[in-house]
C-alpha cells in the first residue's frame, strides 16, 4: 500500500514531459504534410490521441511503470512515422559536398575497400546491431535493480537524444549512401551483415542518416552509464565506437553522419551530465571511498 501510495506521489517522469514537447512541436509538421497531399491522415490522428494520452497522464501527477516505460515503447513508433512527417525534399547532395569537403574521399567508398576482412565485417556489423541493446539494456537493467531515479535520469538522456534528432530528421531528412549507393563491393556478405540488412529493409525509416541517431544516443547512453556502473560505462565505450565504425563500414551512414551524431551525442551526454553534477560527484565520492588506501610509509594497503 505504501509503495502505490509512493508510485502515485511521486512527480512525473522527466521523459514524459520531453515526449508531450516532442509531440506537439512534430505534431505541426504531420499536419502541413497532411494538408499537403503528402502526409498521412492516420499520423495525425496518432500524434493527437497520443499527444492527449501524454497531457492526461501529465495532468493527473501520477508516476508508475507506465509513465517509466511509456517513452521508450514509444521511440520505435516514432520513429517510423518519420518518412510521413518530414519537410520538403532530401538533402544528400548538400552533405555528400559537406563529406567530401571535411574528407577529400568517401569513408564509405574507401574504408571496405581498405580492410576487406570478413571478421572485421561481421564484427563491426554485430556492434551496429548491438544498438537495440544500447538503447533498452541498461535502462532495464537500473529498472530490474530497482534503481528508478536513476532510470528516470537515463530515459530522459534518451528521449531528449531521439527528441533532437527525430526534429532535426523532420527539417533536413537525408537518406544515406543505402539508398543513393550500391553497396561497397568489398564488404563480406556474411550472416550478421544478411540479418542487418533484413533488419533495415524491414524496419528503417528513409531521411534518418544525419546526423547518426544511432551514434548520437549510443554515445549519450554511455556518458551517463559512466554515472551509475563504470564497467557498464566502459562497455557502451567500446560498443559505441565499433557501432559508429561499422555504420559507414557497411554503407549505413555517411561518415559525416557519424561524426556529427558523436559531437551532438556528447554535447547533451556532457550537458546532462552538468546537470546532475551533484549526483555525478556523489557518486564519484562512494567509488573512491570503497578504493584501498596505500599506506606509503608502511608499503601496504589498508
Amino acid at each position: 500500500m505504501k509503495a502505490s501510495k509512493l508510485a502515485n506521489t511521486e512527480p512525473v517522469p522527466a521523459a514524459i514531459k520531453i515526449l508531450a514537447v516532442y509531440l506537439a512541436i512534430s505534431s505541426v509538421p504531420a499536419i502541413i504534410a497532411w494538408s499537403g497531399g503528402g502526409g498521412s491522415g492516420t499520423v495525425v490522428i496518432f500524434h493527437t490521441l497520443a499527444l492527449i494520452a501524454v497531457a492526461a497522464l501529465l495532468a493527473s501527477r501520477r508516476s508508475g511503470p507506465a509513465a517509466d516505460w511509456l517513452p521508450l515503447v514509444a521511440i520505435p513508433f516514432l520513429y517510423a512515422e518519420l518518412p510521413r512527417i518530414e519537410i520538403g525534399g532530401l538533402h544528400d547532395d548538400a552533405v555528400q559536398r559537406w563529406e567530401s569537403a571535411m574528407f577529400g574521399t568517401s569513408p564509405v567508398e574507401s574504408a571496405s575497400m581498405h580492410w576487406p576482412n570478413a571478421l572485421l565485417s561481421e564484427t563491426l556489423h554485430a556492434a551496429y546491431l548491438s544498438y537495440y541493446l544500447i538503447i533498452y539494456g541498461p535502462p532495464l537493467l537500473l529498472y530490474l535493480r530497482g534503481q528508478i531515479a536513476e532510470f528516470r535520469n537515463v530515459t530522459a538522456g534518451l528521449m531528449t537524444m531521439f527528441a533532437v534528432c527525430y526534429l532535426v530528421f523532420i527539417v533536413f531528412p537525408v537518406a544515406g549512401p543505402r539508398y543513393e549507393w550500391a553497396a561497397p563491393a568489398s564488404v563480406f556478405d556474411g550472416p550478421i551483415r544478411r540479418l542487418a540488412l533484413r533488419l533495415l529493409v524491414a524496419g528503417s525509416s528513409k531521411g534518418t542518416a544525419f546526423p547518426s541517431s544511432h551514434v548520437a544516443v549510443a554515445t549519450v547512453q554511455t556518458i551517463l552509464a559512466f554515472r551509475w556502473s563504470v564497467r557498464t560505462g566502459l562497455l557502451l565505450c567500446a560498443l559505441t565506437s565499433c557501432l559508429g565504425i561499422g555504420a559507414v563500414y557497411g554503407g549505413f551512414h555517411y561518415g559525416i553522419d557519424v561524426l556529427a551524431g558523436a559531437l551532438l551525442g556528447l554535447a547533451i551526454g556532457l550537458a546532462l551530465v552538468f546537470a546532475h553534477r551533484d549526483s555525478f560527484a556523489g557518486r564519484l565520492s562512494s567509488v573512491a571511498a570503497t578504493m584501498p588506501i596505500v599506506d606509503e610509509s608502511a608499503g601496504d594497503m589498508k
